[in-house]
């Protein structure tokens, strides 16, 4: 990825732009180079600050003397930065690659209909770059980890292994701490820290910086975009990108609505929106139970919006509850 310093004369909106653009694509120095240009001629702007504090971040987690993110010891980049990782023997993993950016988080009553209490207000988040799954991770997937790790085996499975004719379906029946593990073992696996995604980082996916309602856009859900109940689903998982490509999300995610409800790492709250950090924001401290997103198979679509919000006890398995990953360099 090729990106140019902001000509002299660029207006601050463009040259943020730029910037942006430079620190997703992992060019911290020249990054670093155009931002300190930036707070030179623009000192304490607060669009400089929240940057400044992304690529800090970003910079603290890169070997000195190197200004660029280096691919993952195990995997292949590929297309625009997306990352595809090896699980052993013939298992692959798609990640997503997010840019770094703002979008809008939640919902807005006079747009949505279908708005509830808990995603109110709509409000903007900054985020860094990270990369998400292209798909929750499947029973396949989660085959390689039961393999190499001697981790739990989902119900369902035979002999230690998924049924032949629902390898490519997201894998369920995983407690929040067991969906935890598996990143932790993809994790030391790859080299760089995998882990759930954050509430933020899972909606901006789904949605982008449109703030569309659904991941394919403001279009009613049919039985072609997604796999829901009310005679609009299969009664049960369907194979990853099934409904792609529409129903893919913003960033080309697939099954962010519908098919499984995903587990994301915050804690859940009800009012958590009402005094939540704008950027990068972790979840609350405390609460007994953890959020999940998307909507599943088994749900109305109004639950597969990208802003609704619901939670699970995190010691729960479902036969319609799994989980997708994220990789980022810090957090």
């Amino acid at each position: 990825v090729i990106v140019n310093s902001p000509p002299p004369g660029a207006n601050l909106a463009d040259a943020l732009n730029i910037l942006d653009q430079l620190i997703s694509a992992g060019s911290l120095a020249q990054a670093e180079k155009t931002l300190s240009q930036l707070e030179a001629k623009y000192p304490q702007h607060p669009d400089l600050i929240s940057r400044r504090a992304i690529l800090n971040q970003m910079t603290a987690q890169v070997p000195a003397g190197n200004g660029k993110l280096p691919p993952p010891p195990v995997g292949k980049m590929f297309g625009g930065d997306d990352i595809i990782l090896s699980l052993g023997g013939l298992q692959e993993m798609k990640l997503i690659h997010i840019p770094a950016g703002e979008f809008r988080m939640g919902s807005d009553i006079q747009v949505d209909r279908y708005a509830a209490y808990d995603e109110l207000r709509q409000h903007p988040v900054l985020l860094p770059d990270y990369w998400i799954g292209w798909s929750p991770v499947t029973n396949a997937q989660y085959a390689a980890y039961i393999q190499a790790a001697a981790g739990r085996i989902p119900s369902g499975w035979l002999n230690g292994r998924p049924p032949r004719t629902k390898l490519n379906h997201p894998v369920v029946d995983v407690k929040w701490r067991e969906a935890m593990a598996f990143c932790d073992w993809l994790g030391q696996l790859c080299g760089y820290p995998v882990r759930l995604p954050t509430e933020a980082e899972w909606e901006k996916a789904a949605r982008g910086t449109d703030a569309r309602i659904y991941p394919w856009g403001d279009p009613a859900p049919d039985g072609t975009r997604g796999n829901f109940a009310e005679k609009l689903g299969n009664g049960g998982t369907t194979p990853v990108g099934s409904y792609s490509p529409k129903g893919d999300s913003f960033y080309k995610c697939v099954d962010m609505a519908g098919n499984v409800w995903e587990w994301c790492a915050d804690r859940y709250d009800q009012n958590y929106y009402k005094n939540s950090p704008l950027q990068d924001p972790p979840g609350p401290d405390t609460g007994n139970e953890r959020v999940v997103r998307g909507g599943s198979y088994s749900f109305s679509p109004r639950n597969a919006r990208c802003a609704s919000r619901s939670k699970y006890n995190p010691e729960v398995r479902l036969d319609d509850l799994g989980f997708r990953v994220v990789l980022r360099l810090a957090r």
